[in-house]
């Protein structure tokens, strides 16, 4: 169907418009839709909205249609200007496809093809998709190009209509997917939705309505199209609410409504048939729709309008969208730094596993050191602190105040205290009076009596004592080991994570990481067993000149401060008792400060951190032999199949970006000299 000459629009066509609109459709005829949502025109409607009609008027090209039956995948229409009619048909497979369908769909190429035997290519093109009789949707993406002396350069993407209820030949699983495709299309942020509309049914029922407000509630990336304003009765309600909505009053739109009067069965049965001549006199006779300004009806009108409003988009679309393929970019390029090179060979699979050898240790040194510039210690959203020697010191720090303030039995509280504890937990320490902590000794110094003279005691008594005291050293201790065990496991599993992928992953946790976790974790044990001998089955032993002052210090404190609380007899053995409280306390803070530091110095760090970057080394690797390098070497086919996705990928990506930035140089120094406005993202395009 051949349409009129439209001057005006050709000259709305510039030349750095038609660039522009030529760059994109690159990028998506690569393929680069699947990874960015690009700036686009998606068609959207019900079944029987007269969505195809719209199509079929914007391009001038027939397609084919099966009344009762939607469209199984999405069509990319792309209409290009030139001398000659001519399309192009191919047909881009989905991300995940087989090699075999790959190769089936890169065989299916339609090149200068008529517009006459369009229809039968694209019933050819659905056979190759394998959607022939029955099939479900499916993934693959059928791309159309479209050239003629009075096409505008636009790219529509048509999406499957929207079905109301499943019936015989389509089924409520359909109905779902078809609803779920067209609302990921609608929610792409870079998508202009055409909702397309039809008079013929009430506006309430119409899904697409409600897709569109909850996919763009403001209405700002929605143009309404309204179909079959032939079909309404003069001055009926109907018509009222149909034409309210062309003003963009009920349902408002920032892009606005555009009304057509699209060929009906009977129409396109009539060969004198022209329809962009029978639109024309319809907009301008028929009332109220003559009203509305030349701009909102009509299908020429809506291609420039289409044009325009793609145009700029696609133009203030264009930094951001450089910004999103960078990133995706760097995404892919970490992939396919964790998956490493193909491995077939045995040298391949050495040289992969020292490189993760390699990477493995940097990283823990790095941890251990405290050294954070790489990017795997950056801080992240949901992630835990990869910041190992910081958190190790936290521990530590709060393992120094624990053992501090709870790890004595009891405490020797003033009389005041006593009185005010309306709740003690259970891990604080016991809070007694002198006056009866020294009764307790006194029971204790007569149950022991030996030959000690009158007035002195059993040395071996402090300790006795001190035992007593330290009792909750070995929970705490335990405690903060374990903490500290767990850290590091959970910090060189995801160290691991982030460095391989999980075909390798996996076997490398299970069988190198965790069992040199486990001896850590048994020798930890160990050592702290060690650690507490001194201080519960030996005897006090220290050099600490701190621990002879600390006695000076308690005795001048006595000294000054004469007991209180109830009697005790002041004699001899009441200053044996004062003077083994206050040797054991003494002995106690000497002690505690020393198992602290132990624990630290020989537990924590001698046990548990020393060595950690040597659990991965390039001397294991090698050491390997070459059942182990198949084990944790060799590449799943998951791990091939990813690699062949990230690298195709990426190389889309990267001639993308390519493109994108040489258009933007181009452009930005074609603006330096040219006073043309940038053209509106509104309703009049």
């Amino acid at each position: 169907m051949d349409g009129a000459e439209d001057p005006p629009l050709k000259s709305l066509q510039s030349i750095a418009q038609a660039e522009l609109l030529d760059e994109i459709d690159k990028l998506r005829s690569q393929g680069i839709s699947r990874y960015i949502s690009l700036p686009q025109l998606i068609v959207c409607g019900d079944q029987s909205s007269g969505k195809s009609s719209v199509l079929e008027a914007i391009s001038q090209v027939a397609f084919p249609t099966n009344d009762g039956l939607c469209t199984r995948f999405v069509t990319e229409v792309s209409l290009r200007r030139s001398s000659e009619k001519s399309a192009s048909i191919k047909i881009l497979p989905a991300p995940k496809s087989s090699q075999q369908h790959r190769e089936q769909l890169n065989s299916f190429i339609g090149s200068q093809v008529s517009l006459k035997e369009l229809p039968k290519f694209i019933a050819s093109a659905k056979d190759a998709m394998g959607l022939s009789g029955d099939s479900t949707f499916c993934q693959d993406i059928l791309q159309l190009e479209i050239s003629g002396p009075d096409l505008p350069h636009l790219t529509l993407v048509d999406m499957p209509g929207l079905i109301h209820t499943p019936n015989k030949s389509q089924t409520s699983e359909d109905v779902r997917i078809v609803k779920s495709l067209v609302e990921k299309y609608m929610k792409a942020p870079r998508s202009i939705i055409l909702a397309v509309v039809s008079a013929k049914y009430d506006i309430a029922n119409q899904i697409v309505l409600k897709m569109a407000k909850s996919s763009d509630p403001d209405g700002l990336r929605t143009i309404g199209v309204i179909t079959k304003p032939d079909t309404l009765h003069f001055g009926s309600p109907s018509e009222a609410s149909f034409f309210s909505l062309a003003k963009n009053h009920d349902i408002s739109f920032r892009l606005g409504w555009h009304v057509l009067r699209n060929a009906d069965y009977a129409d396109k049965e009539n060969s004198d048939y022209d329809r962009d001549e029978t639109e024309r006199v319809f907009f301008a006779n028929k009332a109220p729709w003559n009203s509305l300004p030349r701009s909102d009806v009509g299908i020429q009108a809506l291609r420039t309008r289409l044009s325009k409003v793609l145009f700029s988009q696609i133009s203030s679309e264009l930094p951001g969208l450089i910004s999103d393929i960078e990133s995706e970019v760097e995404s892919c390029k970490k992939v396919l730094q964790k998956l490493g090179p193909s491995r077939h060979s045995k040298n391949d699979k050495l040289r992969y596993l020292m490189n993760i050898a390699e990477r493995f240790q940097f990283l823990v040194r790095a941890g251990l050191s405290g050294q954070y510039s790489d990017p795997f210690f950056r801080s992240e959203a949901g992630k835990p602190n990869r910041r190992l020697r910081a958190i190790v010191r936290g521990l530590s720090q709060e393992f120094a105040t624990t053992m501090e303030q709870k790890g004595h039995h009891r405490e020797i509280a003033n009389h005041t205290a006593l009185f005010q504890p309306p709740f003690q937990p259970p891990d604080q320490p016991k809070l007694i009076s002198r006056s009866d902590f020294l009764k307790e000794i006194d029971v204790l110094l007569k149950e022991s009596k030996g030959r000690e003279l009158q007035g002195t005691f059993n040395p071996l008594l402090v300790f006795d004592l001190f035992i007593q005291q330290a009792e909750p050293w070995e929970r705490i201790a335990k405690g903060h080991i374990h903490d500290c065990w767990n850290l590091v496991k959970d910090y060189l599993d995801s160290l691991v994570d982030h460095i391989t992928q999980p075909s390798v992953r996996d076997p490398v946790l299970r069988e190198i990481i965790d069992p040199a976790m486990d001896a850590r974790l048994q020798k930890l044990k160990e050592k702290v067993d060690e650690l507490l001998t001194p201080y519960t089955r030996e005897f006090p032993a220290t050099l600490n000149r701190s621990f002879v002052m600390r006695m000076q210090q308690l005795r001048m404190k006595r000294s000054e401060e004469p007991e209180k609380g109830p009697s005790i007899n002041r004699d001899m053995d009441f200053y044996a008792c004062s003077e083994l409280l206050d040797c054991m306390l003494a002995y106690y803070q000497v002690a505690l400060d020393v198992f602290v530091d132990n624990i630290e110095a020989l537990a924590v760090e001698n046990c548990l951190m020393q060595g950690l970057d040597e659990i991965i080394s390039g001397y294991k690797i090698t050491q390997m032999d070459e059942k182990e390098l198949c084990k944790f070497g060799s590449e799943s086919e998951e791990s091939l199949h990813e690699r062949s996705h990230v690298t195709e990928k990426m190389s889309t990506l990267e001639k993308a970006l390519t493109i994108c930035k040489h258009h933007v140089k181009r452009g930005t120094s074609q603006n330096r000299s040219s006073t043309r406005p940038k053209i509106p993202l509104s309703k009049y395009g």
